[in-house]
């Protein structure tokens, strides 16, 4: 979570802007399952590779053939992994949510930006969405709900959403108002 201003404690919070985007760990989580498929991948193709070799020499076959494609296949898994392990670090780069006052944006894509601007003058609840890994790892998902607008906007995947929960309340402009009582007299004023 990034600001542009820092308060000592005790102070008003008067910033202009925070930004904030998935947290680390879900990143990392993404990246861990793509290395442990690639690694499947690569012992699979071995066994693969081993038994078609194996095969091709036992029926008087050639098996230098093999080594190519094993290569082949290799260096093409090589490429594929690092080109999507890019991809995942771009998207979690560009993915963030900028919080300003009485207004929310979340900008994303790699090569088509897309930017999404959700005024909230009121916002009605703030919820919070976390699992057994975001407790554990200090992560999870707000759903907040604006009733002017009628719509709920989700912040996913940030980390220390209980901060980010009291950050929104204080810097978003408003909270829904306490209801109006409106006391019906029967009898009309007299003069």
């Amino acid at each position: 979570m990034a600001t542009e201003a820092s308060q000592p404690k005790g102070q008003a919070l008067a910033m202009s802007r925070t930004v904030l985007r998935e947290s680390v760990v879900v990143l990392l989580f993404r990246l861990m399952v793509l290395e442990t498929l690639f690694v499947s991948i690569v012992y699979f193709s071995d066994g693969l590779f081993l038994l078609l070799g194996t095969a091709l020499a036992t029926t008087d076959g050639d098996p230098s053939f093999v080594f190519p494609w094993y290569t082949l296949l290799r260096v093409i898994l090589w490429i594929g992994i690092l080109g999507y392990t890019i991809y995942i670090v771009l998207r979690w780069r560009t993915n963030h949510y900028e919080i300003r006052r009485s207004v929310i944006i979340h900008r994303s894509g790699i090569v088509f930006k897309k930017e999404e601007e959700y005024i909230c003058n009121v916002i009605e609840s703030i919820t919070l969405f976390q699992g057994f890994f975001g407790r554990i790892c200090n992560y999870g998902t707000l759903e907040i709900f604006d009733p002017a607008l009628q719509k709920r906007v989700y912040v996913y995947n940030i980390s220390d959403p209980l901060e980010l929960r009291r950050l929104i309340r204080t810097v978003v402009v408003g909270t829904k108002p306490p209801p109006t009582q409106i006391i019906f007299d029967s009898h009309p004023p007299t003069e």
